[in-house]
């Protein structure tokens, strides 16, 4: 009996420590999207609410970044919001930037916000976008936004 008891023990603390591990690695930080067919995935992310002003930046290792900001009082979780039509009318803005400080907006395009907290933001995104200087376009696909706010 004592051995059974044990083992059960054992059993508990081992599924207990497991389930502990698979949380840990879970990431608190993710920003991807495809960048006119290629994957871009944040190496460095970063995101603040300072007040109502929520502002994001994402690296990755080639140097290629995304950054926007937005006035959180002016989105709601669960809405989708147009890069053409809606945005005009809010405070916020997205750009990607390329290695080369090529600098892209979005011409047409969706944001979704599924998680909005003052702690957090999930969100998913594609858009059309236009380089400022050239007019060259490129497209940004399944984009995925989910981190932490820290305080600033």
């Amino acid at each position: 009996m004592k051995k059974i008891v044990t083992l059960l023990v054992l059993i508990t603390f081992a599924a207990t420590f497991s389930s502990c591990k698979k949380d840990d690695e879970s990431p608190s930080k993710v920003f991807s999207a495809t960048v006119d067919d290629e994957d871009f995935k944040a190496d460095e992310i970063e995101g603040y609410i300072d007040g109502d002003m929520l502002e994001v930046y994402a690296e990755d290792k080639d140097g290629n970044s995304f950054f926007g900001y937005m006035n959180s009082d002016d989105f709601e979780e669960g809405e989708t919001y147009d890069f053409e039509d809606d945005f005009d009318e809010l405070d916020a803005e997205i750009y990607y930037v390329t290695e080369d400080e090529e600098y892209f907006y979005p011409t047409s395009g969706k944001l979704k916000i599924t998680k909005l907290t003052e702690s957090r933001i999930e969100a998913t995104f594609e858009f059309t976008a236009e380089d400022f200087s050239s007019g060259d376009e490129i497209e940004i696909e399944d984009g995925v936004i989910k981190m932490s706010l820290e305080k600033d």
